[in-house]
């Protein structure tokens, strides 16, 4: 469970923020009928991209890296890479882990906190469809339902992608509008998932609290740390990031 948490981390940074594009009004011009229709939106030339996006900006970006991090570590070319031997127990973790991030504390995402607002957008379009957990908090999966979780990320993330690469701001707020109107209608019923889950889980909270070796990049060196938790490395990795805005 801590090596995919902390690969979490890493993806989501280096692939999920490292890759967002944008397409300009020259080249959205030169794409197909087909294309400019599914994409329906683009960049301003010459202009600042935040601007199109406007308060959609943080929402889509946070939820499209969570997302690319989530269809890579379903993906059966990187697990390869990995060279996991134990693909029920990568199968377990990562189904898991990925319900812990995803089903963030619904007054959060009331709140329209950035993180939590992301993360039950792709619980509710994922997850929730496939009944992956039930209401006493357990999770009920097989490899069938693993693919499913699989190929609707990938729908998902090409959805939001779309979004990202032509600056739909309509789309966005549509988006994520749909999924706080879903979440005040059946409030109780994401409340009583979130603690319900997170009950059944509560001998991991221990781990993210426990001193271990962390690697941290310094001067094109990869350095081994001692004594610090997981939240704390991603808490200085979420204050590099606000820093580099």
């Amino acid at each position: 469970m801590r090596m995919v948490e902390i690969l979490s981390i890493s993806l989501h940074e280096l692939f999920g923020h490292g890759s967002k594009a944008f397409v300009f009004q020259n080249q959205f011009e030169k794409l197909t009928t087909q294309q400019q229709n599914e994409l329906k939106t683009y960049y301003k030339q010459n202009s600042d991209v935040r601007l199109n996006l406007g308060d959609m900006r943080n929402f889509l970006e946070e939820c499209r890296a969570e997302a690319t991090t989530y269809c890579l570590q379903f993906d059966e070319r990187f697990i390869s890479l990995l060279q996991i031997d134990d693909h029920e127990a990568w199968m377990a973790a990562t189904l898991c882990n990925t319900v812990i991030y995803c089903l963030a504390p619904p007054t959060n995402v009331r709140h329209k906190d950035t993180y939590s607002v992301a993360r039950m957008t792709i619980f509710q379009h994922c997850i929730e469809p496939i009944g992956l957990i039930n209401e006493s908090g357990l999770l009920k999966f097989d490899h069938q339902t693993y693919q499913k979780l699989s190929q609707n990320l990938k729908n998902f993330l090409y959805k939001i992608n779309l979004l990202m690469l032509g600056g739909n701001y309509e789309g966005a707020k549509e988006l994520f509008g749909d999924m706080q109107g879903k979440l005040e209608l059946q409030f109780k019923k994401y409340l009583n998932f979130y603690v319900q889950f997170r009950n059944s889980k509560q001998f991991m909270q221990k781990e993210k609290f426990e001193q271990q070796k962390t690697y941290l990049l310094k001067d094109g060196c990869l350095l081994e740390t001692q004594g610090q938790t997981l939240d704390e490395v991603y808490t200085m990795i979420q204050n590099v990031e606000l820093a580099m805005q």
